[in-house]
């Protein structure tokens, strides 16, 4: 039965004429990352004006309406609104994706480019294959790991993750989400995936989302020590993770971001990042990015042993130009000298240029021209 309902549905879809100007985008975090990155460059150079731009997402009210821009509830199962879904598999062109795992059929007239989540630093737990055209690499050290997460080999394109445009761009947003706080300072904490229901990358979690914070009277004394510092810390939340439970008093120098709040402010996590003077993570591959701006970071590597997910590059720490944080008292000693005396620049810099081709705010403009969208 499920062949004859793929067979039938592979005729339909057939049917259905492929329209050059018509592009699908999707994230797994909604409304963001490279294929967003993508999108705001397009919108900013007018491509909507001739282009049709449909976006996958879990929650279409909370985006802005604008001029042949389509949203799609991918959690509607409706019948109108899985027509309409089918009808643009149908239609267009280019499939762009961060995580492209469901779509293992398009037409030979249509291409589907990943432009991935992120550096391939962490294990990959499945395999892909035949799940792109093409797949995007910051670098060479990117195509030799690429090629290990594919059973078969897409086309990979060196041309830079579009989101780094952003890091060059909005240092002044991160302010609004300070609050009534002084400071000299920002610290931003980035802590990798390790739970949720139904996925477990770790042994391990952290109630409070801050390696070595394991009580409410940890997270308050390091609160006291950001103050004394004058350092705001902001901390976002893994978009697989949720905040629900976590009670928060009195945190004067500790801000807790997720993805629905970047929502509501219009925001996306790069700009934030821009405004960074220092990065605080375990195995995120945010912070490869964020060595394009050249500031401090500080890496926590007390967990290592429980992170069952694994590593994708032979050596981790030779990837981590940083320093390594074992408990509280290293990140207090990160907090309190991280902007005094830099003693990994040099070995940021030589990693950096290991890990990617192109600085500045020219990927996304690169990936329209190389793809001719």
């Amino acid at each position: 039965m499920s062949r004859i309902k793929d067979f039938v549905r592979s005729v339909l879809l057939s049917l259905i004429p492929v329209d050059g100007n018509c592009i699908l985008f999707e994230s797994e975090s909604d409304f963001s990352e490279n294929t967003r990155a993508v999108y705001d460059y397009m919108i900013r150079c007018g491509y909507n004006r001739n282009h049709k731009l449909i976006w996958n997402v879990r929650h279409p009210e909370q985006y802005m309406k604008v001029e042949n821009v389509v949203f799609i509830d991918r959690n509607d199962r409706r019948f109108l609104n899985r027509i309409r879904w089918f009808y643009y598999l149908g239609r267009v062109k280019y499939f762009l994706f961060t995580h492209p795992y469901w779509l293992h059929e398009w037409k030979k007239s249509q291409i589907v480019i990943n432009l991935a989540h992120g550096n391939p630093l962490k294990g990959c737990k499945h395999r892909l294959y035949h799940v792109a055209d093409y797949v995007l690499a910051s670098g060479e050290d990117g195509v030799k790991y690429r090629k290990k997460e594919y059973l078969d080999t897409p086309e990979i394109v060196v041309l830079g993750p579009p989101r780094n445009d952003w890091l060059f761009e909005g240092r002044d947003c991160v302010l609004k989400y300070a609050g009534n706080c002084v400071f000299d300072k920002i610290i931003f904490c980035l802590p990798t995936f390790k739970q949720a229901s139904g996925w477990r990358d770790s042994e391990e979690q952290n109630p409070f989302f801050i390696n070595t914070i394991a009580s409410e009277v940890a997270l308050n004394r390091l609160n006291e020590i950001l103050r004394s510092n004058r350092c705001l810390m902001i901390c976002k939340i893994h978009h697989l993770q949720v905040m629900d439970g976590l009670v928060l008093h009195n945190l004067s120098h500790i801000r807790y971001l997720d993805d629905e709040a970047l929502a509501r402010n219009g925001d996306v996590l790069y700009q934030l990042l821009a405004g960074a003077d220092a990065l605080l993570t375990d195995f995120s591959s945010v912070y490869m990015d964020y060595l394009l701006l050249g500031r401090p970071i500080g890496f926590f590597t007390d967990q290592t042993e429980e992170y069952t997910r694994g590593f994708m590059v032979e050596n981790p720490m030779d990837y981590m130009p940083g320093e390594k944080i074992e408990d509280f008292s290293g990140l207090v000693h990160f907090i309190s000298g991280f902007d005094r005396e830099d003693l990994w620049k040099e070995q940021r810099k030589r990693v950096c240029k290991r890990i990617h081709k192109y600085s500045g705010n020219e990927n996304s403009r690169r990936f329209v021209e190389y793809f001719e969208l």
